[in-house]
């Protein structure tokens, strides 16, 4: 299904991860302090153009080169690698041994119809990983690694507040990722599309210890290993999940 962007809509699109863990949550006081419009998120992977004006403001993990476009960074974030007490104990998995973990269960996006090399984690921390659990959300491969099913990559943000997940060997399994706004040039002026990049830059910056932690904030495995970021090459920025912004009418017009 295609959603055709008109003059009474704005368009917001989402990484599944901020949009569901993150923007989700975050949007409340904006919808509080902003009554006349209906936010529709659509947090899935989804084909659009934004200059085709099929949506309006994209939230993207590269900015682009594309012409008529501004590009605006939002933070970056952390990535780190995770599991949980259960599953090191019910698998005698020593988390500070790097065969052991390459040797277990991972979770990881199905790479046939991954939207973007930039979230293609499993690759970097041993080649040949057997991702025996594989799906295309963030959210799913979570619920996987949460409730006892092994190791994979998760944005700290998504990950901080649930005690049942260990970040193992942050020194060494530690990815950066970026949050880009993509904004063609000619809807920068309408006000409802100034008004949401504004507030969500606001909320982002607000909680910078969730998406870029110190090392302080993290308790994990870890052993004495020098830490590093590990970039990605760019990605097709233009299959994106969305939200959509309405201009609420009274009822019986």
């Amino acid at each position: 299904e295609i959603y055709q962007c008109d003059w009474s809509s704005d368009v917001c699109s989402s990484d599944l991860g901020f949009g569901n863990a993150f923007l989700a949550g975050g949007l409340v006081p904006f919808m509080r302090d902003n009554p006349d419009l209906t936010i529709e998120l659509v947090p899935v992977p989804f084909t659009h153009n934004l200059l085709k004006r099929e949506v309006d403001l994209v939230i993207s993990l590269e900015p682009t080169k594309r012409p008529n476009i501004s590009n605006e960074k939002i933070t970056d974030y952390k990535l780190f690698l995770y599991t949980t007490h259960n599953y090191i104990s019910n698998n005698r998995i020593n988390p500070n041994n790097i065969v052991d973990i390459v040797n277990s269960t991972f979770a990881d996006y199905i790479i046939e119809i991954l939207y973007t090399k930039q979230l293609n984690f499993n690759h970097f921390i041993a080649p040949g990983i057997d991702s025996q659990f594989q799906s295309s959300t963030v959210l799913a491969q979570y619920e996987f690694v949460a409730n006892g099913g092994g190791f994979g990559v998760l944005p700290y943000f998504m990950a901080y507040r649930d005690a049942r997940l260990i970040p193992i060997l942050v020194e060494h399994f530690n990815f950066v990722r970026s949050y880009w706004f993509l904004i063609p040039h000619d809807l920068q002026r309408f006000a409802r599309v100034r008004r949401l990049q504004r507030f969500i830059l606001s909320v982002a910056q607000e909680r910078q210890q969730i998406f870029m932690p110190e090392a302080s904030d993290l308790n994990g495995s870890s052993v004495d290993s020098k830490s590093f970021t590990i970039a990605m090459p760019p990605a097709n920025p233009w299959n994106r999940p969305f939200i959509r912004v309405n201009k609420k009418e009274p009822l019986g017009k």
